[in-house]
């Protein structure tokens, strides 16, 4: 049924507003239906066509809504827009590039349209570490007269600190004429993310005394430099601001809490914070964990790990490694082979920081043979040979273990301080057993028999299959 033209006028506006409250609520089923309900009765028009695909991409159906845009030869840069923002959210900033080089060839295109899409292209500038084609990017935003748009400076700002460019982004900080809390949050975690944690605090206080309203952006911003710089003053500031001015709506906060009182050596305070949470994350829990093996508790952090376990909420990698690489001690070694149990059945043995904690805990208590069962598990190796910054010929006595145990916290943590791993491949070179990396891969039936027979030997210790049977008591 096609209808009349009178019949189609009044259509568009009624199938245009469904689709836009569909897209809102990213209703993708509906969207499809009504897709289908149009194409059937003839309604189908150019201009539905464009909000049909903007439809699908704002509802994160990528190839739908390209297949759609590919079909339409009028294309706006509000459709162009809306494709980037998809990709964007999708992570192919390389598609977002190679959509705007796409809009650029258009022959009428209309500059002051940009102002929307500078923003998403810059973002994928600096997500890519196209440092070159940002600084064009720049350019461009002076020449359309967009570099005065507080949105697309705060962007530049981002940009500049992802590639490092402290000054550069400082000079563009320092020349804006209106400032949002957005400007300030950018330059506070920019600072402290290319290690200018004192900065950080300065721009914090600047912001402050401006008058400037924080918001839990900033306080998650600010946090983890008091925690660094072990400033536990100018964090309990922080709190109080955060309690005055009801900022704690985000979990994100109080975990940024706990953390820097435990980074400050406050386990007390950290626990009061803890225990005042509504809802608790796996960060929280892993925040918290590592502050009592930070201070020496290794037994309050395996009780808390159960604690953990009854409420529901199940460990990952970061939580479990930190508590193996406490457990590098004869004292706990019962604990840690508990451990490497659970970790089997939770499927998290070859997790490179699981992986690295338990090589790293088997030789700490002198059980090298075991500790080299894990190594091969590696896999990727022909001969693996992991080498000890003094680990070996120090046997169970270990300076570092609470600060390499607290460094994996609910930010990640550098496990390359410890030891690392050579291939014996021709040219195969030094490989890092960071937490960053990703697990080896190139598994083959030894590696998976040898994993069997170590696993085997584990079940045969007497691990329990239930709640980690952990021989501490909850604090």
């Amino acid at each position: 049924m096609n209808g009349s033209p009178h019949v189609r006028q009044k259509a568009k506006p009624f199938f245009t507003k469904l689709l836009q409250n569909y897209a809102a609520t990213k209703s993708l089923t509906k969207v499809k239906q009504l897709h289908a309900i149009i194409t059937a009765s003839g309604f189908l028009s150019a201009h539905l066509h464009s909000i049909i695909a903007s439809a699908y991409a704002n509802s994160g159906h990528v190839s739908n809504a390209r297949k759609l845009f590919d079909k339409i030869p009028e294309r706006n840069s509000f459709l162009y827009n809306t494709m980037m923002r998809m990709y964007t959210q999708n992570g192919s900033s390389y598609d977002v590039v190679r959509m705007f080089a796409d809009m650029l060839r258009l022959e009428n295109y209309l500059p002051d349209n940009y102002i929307y899409t500078y923003p998403i292209v810059i973002k994928a500038c600096s997500d890519l570490a196209l440092r070159e084609l940002g600084v064009i990017l720049h350019g461009r935003t002076m020449v359309a007269g967009f570099d005065t748009d507080t949105f697309v400076q705060n962007c530049l700002l981002a940009m500049y600190m992802s590639f490092g460019e402290i000054k550069v982004a400082r000079n563009l900080f320092d020349g804006m004429w209106e400032r949002s809390v957005v400007s300030w949050n950018t330059m506070i975690s920019g600072y402290f993310k290319n290690g200018y944690t004192n900065q950080a605090l300065e721009v914090f206080n600047w912001m402050v005394n401006n008058g400037v309203e924080p918001d839990s952006a900033s306080v998650v911003s600010v946090l983890p430099a008091c925690g660094y710089l072990k400033d536990v003053e100018v964090g309990r500031r922080v709190h109080v601001l955060v309690e005055s001015k009801g900022l704690g709506n985000k979990i994100a906060v109080w975990n940024a809490l706990v953390d820097m009182y435990v980074k400050c050596g406050s386990v007390s305070e950290a626990r009061l914070v803890f225990d005042g949470m509504s809802e608790r994350d796996v960060v929280t829990w892993t925040s918290m964990i590592n502050g009592y093996i930070l201070n020496g508790k290794v037994r309050n952090a395996l009780g808390l790990l159960r604690s953990m376990q009854f409420k529901g909420v199940r460990a990952n990698a970061v939580t479990i490694a930190s508590l193996l690489s406490a457990c590098s001690s004869l004292y706990y070694l019962k604990d840690g082979r508990c451990l490497h149990g659970w970790t089997i059945r939770q499927k998290l043995e070859s997790e490179v920081v699981v992986e690295t904690a338990l090589i790293d805990m088997y030789a700490q208590c002198n059980h090298v043979e075991v500790s080299l069962q894990v190594c091969s598990l590696v896999g990727y190796f022909t001969k693996c040979e992991f080498v000890y910054h003094h680990q070996i010929s120090s046997g169970p006595e270990r300076r570092d273990t609470q600060d390499s145990a607290a460094g994996t916290g609910a930010g990640g943590g550098k496990w390359q301080d410890n030891f690392s791993f050579k291939s014996s491949r021709q040219g195969g070179g030094r490989y890092s057993a960071g937490g960053c990396g990703r697990p080896f891969e190139g598994a083959n039936k030894s590696v998976t028999r040898t994993r069997r027979i170590l696993r085997e030997g584990i079940y045969r210790q007497g691990i329990p299959d239930g709640v980690i049977e952990l021989h501490g008591q909850s604090p």
